[in-house]
């Protein structure tokens, strides 16, 4: 029997009800299902049975919370040495941000640049300190002033920097066993635009690329096309990884029967 254990308070759980398709999903399959309501920022974690196969789907910083608690538990697949800096040399030039430089907002908004150039920054990590996008030298001043002022620990925070490039499509993609199991167009030229069609050559790209570097057996890539080619954006953790328009019902049963074969070797 595998259980889901599912923050339902999140600001997108709210917003596509997905926790109530969850559970339905679940209920159909035979799988046990538990919603939570996380209190934030208050580390409170649920009891659960170690011994029954349990995959958690919830916030980054909750999730960061249990598996802080438990790093063996098999239904978390956080990796912590999966950081950009670390992936982007498996993918090399198959990376959008490959070449990117690493450095901190105190730094950079201290470089002689104009205040209308732009940038693409992000963390280093995959913790979602803050989200990555395009942003102009002026903002960056700004926020390096308001951060020194709020949160003084921010402005030392390791990031990317890199040249800001026009995406075409960018498409999630979620793996399990380096196979690509479903995914969803998410973005065209930067705006919101959801869909569950997945060109073949976009899987293709990400299963081969999955087979260069997983960070583990269970993750998300996101992938784009800039110009005529595709590219690795990033990969990252799939218990907060955002659905858009995936197949939920294939990523509860992959999931739960990677999980279920993890518990019985």
């Amino acid at each position: 029997m595998v259980k889901w254990i599912v923050q339902t308070n999140l600001a997108s759980m709210v917003e596509t009800s997905d926790n109530v398709k969850m559970e339905k999903i679940c209920k159909n399959h035979g799988f046990e299902f538990e919603g939570v309501k996380v209190v934030p920022f208050s580390g409170i974690i649920p009891d659960f049975d170690q011994n029954m196969p349990t995959i958690f789907y919830g916030g980054t910083g909750w999730i960061n919370n249990i598996y802080t608690r438990y790093p063996d538990h098999k239904g978390i697949f956080f990796n912590p040495e999966s950081v950009f800096t670390h992936w982007i040399e498996k993918y090399k030039e198959d990376a959008l941000n490959y070449g990117a430089s690493e450095t901190t907002f105190e730094k950079l908004a201290n470089q002689n640049y104009q205040n209308n150039e732009y940038f693409f920054i992000r963390p280093v990590s995959d913790q979602k300190e803050f989200n990555g996008g395009v942003i102009s030298f002026e903002d960056i001043k700004f926020w390096r002033d308001k951060i020194m002022t709020d949160t003084p620990d921010l402005a030392s925070l390791p990031i990317v920097v890199a040249e800001p490039y026009a995406l075409s499509h960018e498409w999630r993609l979620f793996i399990v066993n380096e196979k690509v199991i479903t995914g969803s167009l998410y973005k065209t030229y930067s705006v919101r635009n959801t869909s569950e069609v997945v060109p073949p050559v976009v899987v293709e790209f990400a299963e081969k690329q999955a087979k260069v570097y997983s960070p583990a057996d269970v993750f998300v890539m996101d992938v784009c096309k800039c110009g005529y080619k595709l590219y690795v954006i990033e990969i990252g953790c799939f218990n907060s990884a955002g659905f858009y328009d995936a197949d939920l019902e294939k990523i509860i049963c992959a999931v739960s029967k990677h999980v279920e074969n993890l518990y019985e070797v």
